[in-house]
């Protein structure tokens, strides 16, 4: 190598050569800086008896031009070309530690997660789960005699506390590591699937254990209560209606409400193929939550005459709104029963907008250019 390739060396790469040449047991062939990111580095044994066939050895220097990383980098450079020269030429990151196999990486994750109901654990798990839940069952007494404020339960509480658990106990999924063991997102508790917060958290534990296998570091402790369950537009608009009323001004319990049907109606209009019982269910909660406390009364108008009106004094929700939204659930409910009729008819599970449009495919037309 020149000493005009020298100077035009990238400042990294001439570090990395300085440290070598400071090595008895290795000297640089060659430098490569517009090989890979980083550059590469071939490098040969100074001693004849020791080098191999497939000479020279390569490695390949980090991108990250940081000082921390290239410190490192540095720090493990002997073992790194004692392992390129050894022939280990399996693919390193930026520390210089191999690299987890694609197959090595897929038979990880494929055994990640073992299902088991409380009757199929082996034995010693069954014996962990069996403590988990004599512990919570002490727990669970201490609290309810806290709560209550007397010295002690009585006997039929007491036993009304653990047969619950123990119910949960055996209803409860269980999930373990492949290595047959409660660790990181594995709950020894298990997994109650009726419960959607629950439910998240078990379906999230084989992904969190995929992350932290791919980063080969262990799993950390989780608990339910750190999974969120996504909040769905329906969550949002419970949420909403829920704060609606007192003591907000009557005014403003008005706009909220017209505010709230409106953006129901948008999103029914936006949805009106994929509308299921799920929204007829929901409008129908709407309508309940609204509709606390409403009565039909009777009022003096300002000309001194008796009127009759129809509202809910906590909800500040009148007829017209229930009106509006009874009228909203009857367009949803004959739409979901049209739908349930068209796939019944033609035992089809897609609606009749896209089999139009498939047929028209079929015959040579672009359906795109169609609105059905």
């Amino acid at each position: 190598m020149s000493w005009e390739d020298t100077i035009k060396m990238p400042k990294h790469l001439k570090r990395i050569k300085r440290k070598i040449d400071q090595m008895p047991d290795y000297e640089v062939v060659e430098i490569d800086a517009q090989s890979s990111h980083g550059g590469k580095v071939d490098f040969t044994e100074t001693e004849e008896h020791e080098k191999h066939e497939d000479e020279p050895h390569t490695i390949y220097p980090p991108s990250t031009p940081k000082d921390k990383t290239y410190g490192n980098y540095m720090r493990k450079l002997p073992s790194i070309m004692r392992r390129a020269a050894q022939g280990r030429k399996r693919f390193m990151n930026q520390s210089g530690r191999p690299l987890v196999t694609k197959g090595e990486k897929m038979n990880n994750i494929r055994k990640m997660a073992e299902r088991f109901d409380y009757q199929s654990l082996p034995a010693d798990l069954r014996e962990q789960v069996d403590e988990f839940y004599r512990d919570e069952a002490i727990k669970d007494v201490k609290a309810e005699v806290k709560r209550r404020g007397v010295k002690k339960l009585q006997e039929g509480t007491e036993r009304t506390l653990i047969r619950m658990l123990n119910t949960r106990k055996f209803e409860n999924v269980y999930l373990t590591s492949n290595n047959l063991e409660f660790k990181g997102p594995y709950l020894i508790g298990g997994y109650d699937l009726t419960n959607p917060v629950e439910m998240a958290a078990f379906n999230k534990a084989p992904r969190n254990a995929k992350y932290w296998a791919s980063k080969g570091k262990p799993m950390p402790k989780r608990k339910v209560e750190d999974e969120e369950l996504p909040e769905s537009f329906y969550d949002k608009i419970f949420a909403q209606a829920k704060i609606i009323g007192h003591p907000m001004p009557f005014p403003k319990r008005r706009q909220s409400i017209e505010k709230l049907i409106q953006v129901i109606t948008d999103h029914q209009k936006n949805k009106i193929n994929e509308l299921d019982q799920t929204d007829v269910e929901a409008v129908e909660k709407v309508i309940e939550i609204l509709s606390k406390d409403y009565e039909e009364y009777d009022y003096t108008d300002d000309s001194g005459q008796m009127q009759q009106g129809r509202g809910s004094s906590t909800t500040g929700m009148k007829g017209r709104h229930l009106d509006e939204l009874k009228s909203l659930l009857g367009f949803l409910k004959d739409n979901v029963n049209a739908k349930k009729s068209w796939k019944k008819t033609l035992k089809s599970n897609k609606s009749l907008a896209q089999h139009i449009k498939d047929i028209l495919d079929e015959m040579g037309y672009d359906s795109s250019t169609v609105k059905v």
